[in-house]
């Protein structure tokens, strides 16, 4: 039972100092966790309410038990040799989480921290006064495991989710890659015998059939444009970037040295301003920058030349943001989203040839990259295009 026999009834515990505190019943009685003391041989000398009420066995009841019959047997191992530790002077004491069994058979999670010392003063049935004893104290933790185990869970199934999808993405980039290369032969055999019969048989036909040639020969010359997309796409961020320092200042005069003759066609300006080093793969980034400074040259105002402007930002210590704007048309707010999803067009092939891959591309290269990518108003007046990269290495 809980209850003194006698008056007086408290627990002395030994301090660092060599002094000894006496902690009297009420105040062990009415504590809030489980309290236990038991004798080196694990049997229970006194408990408090807050433990009988946990393991649902009246007082007197436990008083009769060790805590080899509360404690699950798979758990009893380690705490034995934690509790023979503590007798033997080994340590001070322990802390474990482990499974006692209430009255019912249920099993409950709790966190004992037991120390060693003391003696119960004038104490009635139970081990007698002079025997090592083991203070416990024990705290339902049953809530915090359960939740704990639901995040495994949850972990686990997010785990099994993510692999699927990289599986699937994996396969769907595969199945573009031999669908367009594929598509590659049988296109070229087209594409050759069409040409010959235009160049032929231009005489011979009529104007109604030259015009059909006309057709046929754009519609391999866009069809190709299409699939040589398609296998950039399928290509891009097929694996992760391995790590490298990339000096994107030279990364972009490069890119304008590529684009001279669209550049100089379009009689367009662009600035270049001091780019950082970042971490990443020179080839798919050089990529990026293509795309969008080749887009900004590309989807300018009628009659206007367009002026284009490269710059940077650093974010914080690992990260920089990388911005190539325009003052063109801009991209209207609603489409924003849509535009970085292949083949998404927003101007008809008439007023800007292309396939609608190229951001496409950019967004998957840079999330490859950890990074994001997305599309704001720019100061120029046209649309700035944002993407952030890292500037160090994770670590």
């Amino acid at each position: 039972m809980t209850a003194p026999p006698e008056p007086g009834f408290g627990l002395r515990l030994p301090t660092e100092r060599g002094t000894a505190i006496e902690l009297p019943y009420e105040v062990l009685d009415n504590a809030p966790m489980g309290m236990a003391i038991t004798d080196s041989q694990g049997r229970f000398a006194w408990v408090n309410r807050a433990l009988a009420e946990l393991l649902g066995y009246e007082p007197a009841d436990l008083l009769k038990m060790a805590v080899s019959d509360v404690l699950l047997p798979e758990d009893y191992e380690a705490a034995g040799a934690a509790a023979e530790a503590v007798f033997s002077g080994k340590a001070p004491g322990f802390e474990l989480e482990e499974r006692w069994v209430r009255a019912s058979g249920e099993p409950v999670w709790v966190l004992e921290r037991a120390s060693a010392g003391g003696r119960l003063e004038e104490a009635g049935p139970g081990p007698s006064t002079d025997r090592p004893l083991l203070v416990r104290q024990i705290l339902d933790i049953s809530q915090r495991r359960a939740v704990e185990a639901h995040l495994v869970e949850v972990e686990t199934e997010l785990r099994r989710r993510n692999t699927d999808l990289e599986r699937s993405n994996a396969d769907l980039a595969e199945f573009a890659y031999v669908i367009s290369h594929d598509l590659s032969e049988p296109l070229r055999v087209i594409s050759g015998h069409v040409r010959l019969l235009e160049r032929r048989y231009t005489d011979v036909f009529d104007e109604q059939a030259g015009t059909w040639v006309g057709f046929a020969v754009d519609g391999c010359t866009r069809l190709r444009r299409l699939i040589d997309d398609l296998l950039m796409y399928s290509r891009a961020g097929r694996e992760a970037p391995v790590p490298a320092v990339v000096q994107l200042d030279a990364v972009a005069a490069n890119v304008l040295l590529d684009l001279g003759t669209a550049i100089a066609e379009s009689g367009a300006t662009v600035r270049l301003l001091p780019l950082p080093a970042v971490m990443g793969e020179r080839t798919q980034l050089s990529q990026v920058l293509a795309n969008l400074i080749a887009n900004a040259v590309k989807f300018r105002k009628p009659g206007m030349s367009p002026t284009v402007l490269v710059s940077s930002r650093p974010i914080d210590t690992q990260w920089c943001e990388i911005r190539v704007e325009d003052d063109g048309a801009g991209v209207p707010e609603r489409h924003r989203e849509r535009i970085f999803r292949a083949f998404q067009r927003l101007h008809t092939r008439e007023e800007y040839p292309g396939t609608g891959i190229g951001l496409a591309v950019c967004r998957k290269v840079v999330e490859r990259h950890g990074g994001r990518i997305w599309v704001e108003d720019a100061d120029l007046g046209g649309a700035a295009f944002c993407f952030t990269l890292p500037t160090k290495e994770e670590t």
